[in-house]
């Protein structure tokens, strides 16, 4: 039996629309601006960062959200929910996708300022249409890295670590109660739910329905997978907490061009379910 795409939710337009900012700020003033700023989301794509960017608001005392291009990379600082935050993107084209560019730019914002908690928000495909459906939001508890793998029989051996998402980080998201979204503001429209489990780390973009029953292989209970998530938490290591929430945007099976539509949902879900808990926490609650 066919399986078929049910058509994308459509997020709130505005949330997605241009914005204004703060641009001329000097390199010494910004790094000033930063300098005690405790979180750090990181996006990838566009559609991750401008779901991010629709929620984020001006610091206390200015007009606008703050935009610097500085250690060469693009930065926006202001506030999302409670907390001063600075936001960054990792890829800007198509072949900038995954772990590389991921570490490298996560590398080059903690060059700029020291975050102590890093969120990673965006797009992953889900491993299991029984257990998550497109739109559903994706809580790590732990990361598999597969940047690197044994291949032999069939079987995918994972050689990279599994770590935990932050002990500050993984309580504080991993409390799904009192969040509620649903695909429209129709009365029977369907919820967005919210799974907290293991998520798959690979440098491949995952297209292909075998590859990923191989990856299914790896960790039965993997919800979901997706490219930035080990780099991140390898760039972090030692130094910052770090957990990635991403909401199901594909199903990596060969179709993801029949789930296109669901990449802006999606990364609208992932955003708007961190910016529920950053707002809904007194700001010292990440100390």
């Amino acid at each position: 039996m066919p399986i078929f795409t049910v058509p994308a939710p459509t997020p709130p337009p505005d949330l997605f629309s241009s914005k204004e900012y703060e641009t001329k700020l000097s390199e010494v003033e910004v790094k000033r601006i930063v300098k005690g700023i405790r979180i750090l989301l990181m996006t990838a794509t566009q559609n991750e960062l401008s779901a991010v960017l629709g929620y984020l608001k001006p610091l206390n005392g200015r007009d606008k959200v703050i935009k610097k291009f500085i250690n060469d990379t693009w930065i926006y600082v202001g506030k999302y929910g409670n907390f001063s935050v600075v936001v960054g993107r990792s890829a800007y084209a198509k072949s900038q996708q995954g772990p590389l560019k991921a570490a490298e730019v996560t590398k080059k914002i903690m060059e700029i300022y020291k975050p102590k908690y890093i969120i990673a928000i965006g797009v992953c495909f889900g491993m299991d249409r029984n257990e998550v459906k497109l739109g559903d939001v994706i809580v790590s508890d732990l990361i598999v890295d597969l940047s690197t793998f044994k291949k032999e029989e069939g079987l995918i051996i994972p050689r990279g670590p599994q770590p935990p998402a932050g002990k500050t980080l993984s309580p504080l998201f991993g409390d799904t109660s009192g969040f509620e979204m649903r695909h429209s503001d129709e009365e029977n429209a369907e919820k967005v739910k919210v799974h907290c489990g293991p998520i798959l780390t690979s440098s491949a973009l995952v297209n292909d329905d075998d590859f990923k029953k191989q990856l299914g292989k790896v960790r039965s209970d993997a919800l979901a997978g997706e490219m930035e998530g080990a780099a991140i938490f390898s760039a972090a290591h030692g130094i910052a907490e770090a957990i990635v929430i991403k909401a199901v945007g594909d199903w990596g099976d060969g179709k993801k061009e029949a789930c296109k539509s669901w990449k802006d949902f999606a990364s609208y879900a992932a955003a708007r379910y961190v910016h529920y808990h950053l707002d809904n926490v007194s700001s010292d609650a990440l100390k």
